[in-house]
Order: C-alpha cells, then sequence, then structure tokens
C-alpha cells in the first residue's frame, strides 16, 4: 500500500471515535479521563493456510469468551507462589485440582508399542478412577491420552514452560476447559524466571511492556525432560 497500516488503523479510530461522539455512545468528557482506544495495537503476519479465518472466528467469539471470564473470574486470575513438592508455580485455572490424587503422564521414546499402549490404556482407566492427569503432553502419545480423557468428561493438569503475562489466558480448546473447572495450567517458576526464558518485553520499561503479549517459542528438549520429571514428582 502507498501508506502504512499504522497510518489505516490510526484513521479507523478516529472515525470510530468520532462516530461514538454523534452517536452519544461516548461523552468527549469520559476519554480525557479514559481514552476510547488502547494504546498500540498487535499485528500478525498470515504465514499459514486458513490463519486469516481462524482469527476472524476467534474475534467473533470475544464476547463470549468475555462473558465467561467474567463468570468464572477466579478460575481466570493467574495465581503466583503455588507450592507443590517443593516446586513453585504460577498458576491459572482450577486449584483445587492439586488437591487430588495424580497421576502422571509421560511416554517415554524407549517403550515398545504394546508397552506404549498398555501405558496409555493405563493412565486413562486412571483417571477414570479419579486421578488427575498431570504431565507436559508434549509428545503425540501424550497428546492423545490427553485427547481421550477430555472426550470423557474428565480433567488434567497441564505444566507449560512459558510464563504467563499479565492478562494471560488459556487459547482455543483450553479456554473453555479452565471455564468449565477441568484445568489447571502451571508454569514452573525455575523455568520460566530463568533469564533467556523471560519473553523479551519483560526487558522493556513497565510503561512500554505490553500486558496481553505472550511469547511463542518452540520448546527445548531440556525443558521437556524438566517438566515430566516435575510432573512425575508432584504426582508422587
Amino acid at each position: 500500500m502507498d501508506i502504512s497500516i499504522g497510518e489505516v488503523l490510526r484513521g479507523f479510530m478516529i472515525a470510530c471515535t468520532k462516530a461514538c461522539f454523534s452517536l452519544g455512545i461516548y461523552a468527549e468528557s469520559s476519554t480525557r479521563k479514559k481514552p476510547l482506544w488502547e494504546r498500540g495495537y498487535h499485528d500478525r503476519k498470515l504465514t499459514a493456510k486458513n490463519q486469516l479465518r481462524s482469527m476472524m472466528e476467534y474475534v467473533h467469539d470475544n464476547p463470549r469468551r468475555l462473558f465467561l471470564k467474567h463468570q468464572n473470574t477466579d478460575l481466570f486470575t493467574i495465581k503466583h507462589a503455588v507450592m507443590k513438592a517443593g516446586y513453585e508455580f504460577d498458576a491459572i485455572g482450577n486449584i483445587h485440582l492439586l488437591d487430588k490424587p495424580l497421576h502422571a503422564v509421560h511416554v517415554r521414546s524407549r517403550f515398545s508399542p504394546d508397552a506404549r499402549k498398555e501405558y496409555m490404556n493405563n493412565c486413562i482407566l486412571e483417571a477414570r478412577r479419579g486421578k488427575i492427569l498431570v504431565g507436559a503432553f508434549i509428545s503425540e502419545y501424550e497428546k492423545q491420552v490427553r485427547a481421550v480423557a477430555l472426550q470423557e468428561g474428565l480433567s488434567i493438569i497441564q505444566l507449560t514452560s512459558l510464563p504467563f503475562s499479565d492478562f494471560y489466558k488459556p487459547m482455543g480448546e483450553l479456554f473453555d476447559l479452565c471455564a468449565e473447572g477441568r484445568l489447571l495450567l502451571l508454569s514452573p517458576l525455575s523455568l520460566s524466571a530463568s533469564p533467556d526464558k523471560v519473553k523479551p518485553s519483560a526487558y522493556m520499561p513497565r510503561a512500554q511492556q505490553n500486558p496481553y503479549w505472550q511469547t511463542q517459542r518452540r520448546i527445548s528438549r531440556a525443558e521437556c525432560v524438566t517438566l515430566n520429571t516435575i510432573a512425575e514428582t508432584i504426582a508422587n
């Protein structure tokens, strides 16, 4: 385009503000206390098939998610300094799942096909008996165990190496699980607080940080090993 995206958005924001004034939706005096728009915006390149459709569906689903967040405030509030088995976590979701019997899910690569199938079936049986499945759910086999458990209406505790930004909320399927009280996400501080794991915005002055920003990166093998070890420790 001949003009930047910033100029397009600035014109759009000004037009919306003027329209709100003219319709009496937003009084000009109130904008001096709280602007109609937050500072800045989040842009993302379209790099995958159907990405635009997914983003549009996300925007259309925003009101429903906002309603669920308001109805389940405690489930979507980040809790700090959550202790379990000597580990400290940031947590979001149903914290009471930690009080129930836990069963770790870690499908090892050395398992034979038969042993792997037996292990995965046993995980589901333990969940049906009332235990909460806990793990990083990184491998495809672990994801299969999680999928079966969720299809049966069971609950899970999922470990992540990513730190939670100030206004973090679970995405996609995990959002609805959180609203139903069937999910607890745990971010071990031993991983998320180390200097090379902190999101880049943490190095900016606080006023310049975007509290909604959430880092996206590939998890390392060392982090996978650590998360699986933590899952087995807290389950035992």
